[in-house]
Formats: C-alpha cells, structure tokens, sequence
C-alpha cells in the first residue's frame, strides 16, 4: 500500500510506500481561518525577525450584558385578571338574561300552541263580493279617465274591509271578550 503524506502549507501529499500501512492526510490552515472557523478574535502572531504574520486582527465586539424585562408587570397581570373577572361576570349576567328571555318565549308558545286555533285564518277569505264588484269596475273603466265611477264599490269594500277588522279585534282582545260573551 502507499503511505501519503501532506505538508502543511496545503502542498501536494508525499507518497511512501510502506506495507500495511493506511493512507493519512494533512491540510494546513492558516491562524487566522483558524480563528475565524472558531468564531474567536484573532491575535496578532508574530513570525521572526518581528514581521507580523496576520497583519489585520479581528477585534471581538464587546459582549453586553442585557437583561431582559418581565413580559409582564405584576400590576399589569393584576389588571388582566380583573378584566377577565369582570368579563366572566358579565358573561354570566347575559347567559341570565338570555334564559329569562328564552324562558319567556317558551311561555308564548305554549300559550299559542294552548289556543283553540282561533287565529287561524277564515277558510273563506272576508269581502268576496265587494273586490270582485272593485275589479269588475276598474275592469271597465281603466282604459278612460273616468275610474271615478268606481268610488261607491271602492267605499264599500273599505267598509267590508273595516268591518271584518272590528269583528276579529272584539273577538281576539282579551278585554272585549267578557263584555262579547255577556251580549
């Protein structure tokens, strides 16, 4: 097997022979990749005769000392938790109020769904009669001026219309009901 062997000014290896011998490798570096690779200000080396062998140092920045502030104050966590105490108490004061309203709901429609079916509407609507002579009117009359001959069928459906609207207050005014069941 051949031996190799490197100089350290990164020259070409040296190969010898020797038997049973592995292959090794030397690189040279220079002091200042050195300090650089390991992150460490240089210093300045200083060959023979007083030549200097680095001749642009690299100064460390000088390290401060920071402290780091409390993300949060005790008066500010102090003020946080009351927020949220507040904010929880006025959460339970609308879940309060919106179950009195749900209640309240739930009380109408047992009191709908409890009625007779009273509010149901006619099975045959109210005025008939008095729309149709309406329509039949403006039938006639539209194409001329004179959709005024239409006042007294128009007059008697607006009293039909009226009519039916007292007759369905006097009988769904809870008022009105003692006084209609004693007639």
């Amino acid at each position: 097997l051949a031996r190799l062997r490197g100089g350290g000014s990164g020259a070409a290896p040296e190969v010898a022979a020797a038997p049973g011998d592995e292959p090794r490798f030397s690189a040279g570096m220079s002091p200042s990749l050195v300090y650089h690779l390991l992150k460490v200000p240089e210093k300045r080396i200083v060959g023979p005769g007083g030549a200097v062998l680095n001749p642009r140092p690299v100064e460390a920045p000088a390290r401060k000392s920071v402290e780091q502030a409390p993300l949060y104050t005790p008066a500010y966590v102090q003020r946080l938790q009351a927020t949220v105490e507040e904010t929880i108490a006025h959460s339970r004061e609308l879940l309060a109020r919106l179950k009195d309203q749900r209640q309240r709901v739930d009380d109408m429609a047992d009191e709908l769904l409890r009625d007779d079916g009273t509010f149901a509407p006619p099975a045959e609507p109210a005025c008939t009669d008095e729309r149709a002579a309406c329509i039949a009117c403006y039938g006639e009359h539209i194409g001329n001026s004179s959709v005024l001959k239409c006042a007294p069928q128009v007059k008697a459906f607006s009293e039909c219309a009226l009519r039916v609207q007292e007759e369905f207050l006097r009988a769904h005014t809870p008022a009105a009901a003692p006084a209609a069941a004693a007639q």
